[in-house]
């Protein structure tokens, strides 16, 4: 069969592209790229061990300004004062700005990590999900398929279970029972998101 006889179902570029704007796969990839056999064989290389550290400085700063802006929408909303918007306006445009940065950090690791086990060609017969798969056997973690399907469904949860947990302050203002779910909400979802539960999501 000649290389023009088979028929392109995926490439680099797109699965590339997945990782960089899908949020689900682009934490996928973030999980798989921290594992300790994955980051030992990537670091070995100057230029990856430099985009770990900035993964990990940016990460630091990510957590603190996430956390710094909850905290000032929640004391916005508690207190209903209309002057935490402007700090709250520049901390918004921080995280936006942050985790983009942050994406691509993932995005280039990610990149040389599947340059290593798959060539353009075959990348050209791998969707995605096989990819996903292949790392997912390879390094015993959960596949990108489950962890969606999981999350998904945690995620259902969250909003029950934000319901559930504000009921008892519901005769508190219509601010503070928004917040308090969103907040339930965000909370859930990022626990769900550590890689303390995340690598048990099969």
């Amino acid at each position: 069969m000649s290389d023009q006889d088979y028929k392109k179902i995926s490439s680099r570029t797109a699965i590339l592209n997945s990782i960089e704007t899908d949020p689900q796969t682009q934490r996928w990839f973030l999980f798989l790229i921290t594992q300790a056999p994955v980051k030992q064989q990537l670091t070995n290389e100057k230029k990856l061990n430099s985009l770990y550290a900035k993964l990990k400085k940016i990460t630091c700063q990510q957590n603190f300004t996430y956390t710094t802006f909850l905290c000032i929408l929640s004391l916005g909303f508690i207190f209903q004062q209309p002057l935490v918007l402007g700090p709250g306006l520049i901390l918004a445009f921080l995280c936006i700005k942050i985790h983009s940065a942050k994406k691509q950090y993932i995005a280039q690791i990610s990149a040389a990590l599947i340059d290593n086990d798959f060539t353009e060609q075959s990348l050209e017969q791998n969707t995605l999900f096989q990819v996903g798969e292949f790392y997912s056997r390879k390094h015993k973690i959960p596949s990108l398929v489950d962890t969606i399907y999981h999350l998904d469904k945690i995620s259902r949860a969250a909003v029950l279970f934000a319901f559930i947990l504000t009921g008892p302050i519901c005769f508190a203002t219509l601010q503070v029972n928004v917040l308090s779910i969103i907040l339930c909400f965000y909370i859930v979802n990022a626990i769900a998101k550590t890689s303390l539960i995340y690598k048990h999501l099969r």
